[in-house]
This record gives C-alpha cells, sequence and structure tokens, in this order.
C-alpha cells in the first residue's frame, strides 16, 4: 500500500486526489480499513 497514507497503523490507510465535477476542482479521499477478520473496506 505504498501510495496510501497509513492514519493507523496496519489499521487505516488515506489516499486523497484531486477530482473535477461541475467545473470545481476539489480533493476526494479513500479510505482503506483492515477488519478484525483481516477483510478490508472500501470507502
Amino acid at each position: 500500500m505504498s501510495d496510501l497514507f497509513e492514519y493507523q497503523e496496519d489499521k487505516i490507510w488515506l489516499k486523497e486526489y484531486p477530482i473535477k465535477y461541475a467545473g470545481t476542482r476539489f480533493n476526494a479521499r479513500t479510505t482503506v480499513v483492515r477488519m478484525n477478520n483481516g477483510n478490508l473496506k472500501l470507502y
């Protein structure tokens, strides 16, 4: 997970990226969470 910012060690990672919507530019964020059972959730 090299391009991700590790928010909480081995548990939560963040990825921010620029997007353009309706002529406006802003940053979006994807969050990856490792659950207790090892599964990953993407938000």
